[in-house]
């Protein structure tokens, strides 16, 4: 396991064990997830990122997010991460990050490895 998603589940625990109105505990998931699909994003969207594995997570984004979308009804997602106190989206996301570290992908920034922020710091995008 990676210290990445390692620090995304122990916030979400945390929050699951500090919070209980609904509102406030999602509020908290969306917090963690956001920078999370922030990087993951634009990770993907590397000419090197294996293109089965970037529909894959963009998907999982798409569909496990909590994040409300203005003008849609709250997702599926929304309503497991509150009943099972979990972000869906950063299970998922963890396993496929194990998949691509698994696969050994060198490319011009070095390997891709099972944490997002890794290789953005060595592309420059992150300090």
């Amino acid at each position: 396991m990676t210290a990445y998603f390692d620090e995304k589940m122990s916030k979400v625990s945390a929050a699951a064990r500090l919070l209980d109105d609904e509102g406030e505990f999602l509020m908290a998931v969306e917090d963690v997830e956001e920078p999370m699909i922030r990087e993951v994003s634009l990770l993907t969207g590397d000419r090197e990122f294996p293109e089965d594995l970037r529909e894959r997570m963009q998907s999982a984004i798409a569909n496990r997010q909590v994040k409300l979308v203005p003008g849609q009804p709250p997702t599926r997602a929304r309503q497991e991460a509150f009943v099972m106190k979990e972000s869906s989206l950063v299970t998922t996301l963890h396993s496929l990050f194990h998949e691509l570290a698994g696969r050994r992908i060198r490319t011009r920034h070095g390997l891709l490895l099972d944490s997002p922020v890794a290789f953005l710091r060595e592309r420059g995008d992150l300090p």
